[in-house]
């Protein structure tokens, strides 16, 4: 009686790797491109995130608590400017004349005086102008190295544009995550191993929530 041997490869494929359909191959092979190259797009901000994200949860680690760098000015203001102040002349006297920096927070004028206070990752000024004499007084805080970084992860007075960079990187993980969930899903050894870990995964955060959390 003859006997024939099946190649291990034929018969991996045969018993275990069910053959795919040319649309279903192309597809994978498309989720696989798409997943390498946004994980690799999103490797940096991943990393910034997970750094930033380290060290507001830790902010005596990394000096966060420390007070801030204090710098005072003083100087002049035209007084006629002032009669009936307008918010563009000032900011950029401010801008020029005090070394105001970053976007302006808030405006604010009453009869007595006008005060303009200034953000960016990490600094503050503070400007009061009184309208009478013209003389103003400008504080500038400085919080450090760390407080601008995590004032970046939060999105903090770091402007519109920032804003939308933090979205785009937050869509940028979401499809990278739902790429990799998808194609482990095409490895019939391992996906029931992938979705017990998933599940795990997903049961964990829920249990430290509503039974851990305060």
């Amino acid at each position: 009686m003859k006997t024939y041997a099946i190649p291990c490869s034929f018969s991996y494929t045969l018993l275990v790797r069910p053959r795919m359909s040319p649309v279903l191959r192309r597809a994978v092979s498309l989720l696989r491109t798409l997943h390498i190259y946004l994980t690799m797009l999103a490797l940096l901000p991943l990393a910034f995130i997970a750094l930033t994200g380290l060290m507001l949860n830790h902010e005596s680690w990394f000096g966060r608590n420390r007070q801030p760098i204090v710098h005072k000015q003083t100087g002049q203001f035209p007084s006629q400017s002032l009669k009936a102040p307008d918010k563009l002349a000032v900011v950029e006297r401010l801008r020029s004349h005090f070394d105001a920096e970053g976007a302006v927070d808030s405006f604010e004028s009453d009869e007595n005086e006008v005060r303009v206070v200034f953000a960016r990752p990490g600094r503050r000024t503070d400007a009061f102008i009184d309208r009478q004499t013209g003389q103003a007084e400008v504080t500038h805080e400085y919080s450090g190295v760390a407080s601008v970084l995590t004032d970046l992860h939060k999105g903090k007075t770091a402007g519109r544009t920032w804003r939308w960079l933090i979205d785009a990187i937050a869509i940028l993980l979401l499809v990278a995550a739902v790429t990799g969930v998808a194609l482990w899903l095409t490895l019939p050894r391992r996906r029931w191993l992938g979705l017990a870990a998933l599940a795990a995964g997903v049961a964990t955060w829920l249990t430290v929530y509503f039974l851990l959390v305060p």
